[in-house]
């Protein structure tokens, strides 16, 4: 199965929960744009005024699948307006990959999301969500101007993430509410030379801003409602569930000391895979399962929190 149908599944899974905000090609698949033009990870996610398009890349979270690339030395980025709630708490989450630049003495390259306000788009602009990325536009619409892109007063949350020192997908989250915001638009690039023009500077590409020598690899990217889980989950923020990716063991700490009674271990079509009716030291034993998106259901008497998981 492919890993936009297992990532629209994951999506769907949640958004049932949580009623979250719809994030088109939000598994970064490889999928038609504007006609005349190559299929691409970044469909949906292009604003030529503010930088390059992603490029598509084969070296996704789980193989065979695509994500979304940050050329080393270039302006790319990936855009997308979204509508949310007012007042609402949201929690993003993000998979990310850094090449190794071949020079220590080169800028590295850091990612960097931004929740831009939906109330700093050009003046006079109506947000419309297209679901046909083959006739959404690419230019001329919310943010036209990377420097009012770059506006404290126009951005909710900024989440800037330095180079690991590895080359391994790791996972990322962040917190935000919407405030008196309904629109928001997600902006995410890789940055670490602010005020130089890119490596392939020209008349179609006139920015003033380039990543770093470390080429940048974005997967998957949710977006979850958290008052509506809170609701409907228990003491989801006292629940720690770590490492997370994982390769063979998983710890499960409640900080408010809550009786973990059993786990399930779920594919992200919802089907079970596995039940843990007992755990010692906390910890469950992940192993045999192959590598790809979990959700894994915690139960405390009547009570249940769902965590999604990556194993490696």
């Amino acid at each position: 199965m492919n890993k936009t149908l297992l990532l629209l599944c994951l999506m769907t899974s949640f958004s049932i929960l949580a009623q979250d905000p719809v994030v088109q090609n939000d598994a970064f698949a490889e999928i038609p744009k504007e006609p005349g033009t190559s299929d691409c990870s970044c469909s949906h996610w292009i604003n030529k005024d503010l930088g390059d398009q992603g490029e598509t890349s084969a070296s996704g979270l789980t193989s065979p699948n695509s994500a979304v690339k940050f050329d080393d030395f270039e302006s790319d980025l990936i855009y997308q307006e979204v509508e949310v709630l007012a007042n609402t708490n949201y929690k993003l989450t993000y998979a990310v990959r850094f090449n190794d630049g071949a020079d220590p003495d080169v800028t590295p390259s850091s990612i960097e999301m931004r929740i831009l306000k939906g109330s700093g788009y050009e003046s006079g602009y109506t947000p419309v969500y297209y679901t046909d990325a083959t006739i959404k536009p690419t230019s001329g619409f919310g943010y036209i101007d990377i420097t009012v892109a770059e506006l404290a007063a126009n951005n909710i949350a900024i989440d800037t993430q330095v180079h690991p020192g590895n080359s391994d997908y790791l996972v990322y989250e962040f917190d935000f509410n919407s405030g008196s915001e309904t629109s928001i638009a997600i902006m995410g690039r890789g940055i670490g030379r602010p005020n130089t023009p890119p490596a392939d500077a020209s008349d179609s590409r006139p920015w003033l801003w380039s990543s770093g020598e470390d080429e940048i690899r974005v997967d998957y990217l949710t977006v979850i409602n958290q008052d509506a889980l809170s609701i409907q989950e228990f003491s989801a923020a006292n629940l720690k569930v770590y490492p997370n990716p994982a390769k063979s063991n998983i710890t499960i700490i409640s900080s408010n000391q809550s009786q973990v009674d059993s786990v399930e271990l779920y594919n992200i079509l919802g089907s079970k895979l596995k039940t843990y009716s007992s755990l010692v030291d906390n910890t469950i034993n992940i192993s045999e399962m192959s590598s790809g998106i979990y959700l894994l259901k915690v139960n405390s008497g009547n009570n249940t929190v769902t965590k999604r998981i990556v194993i490696e």
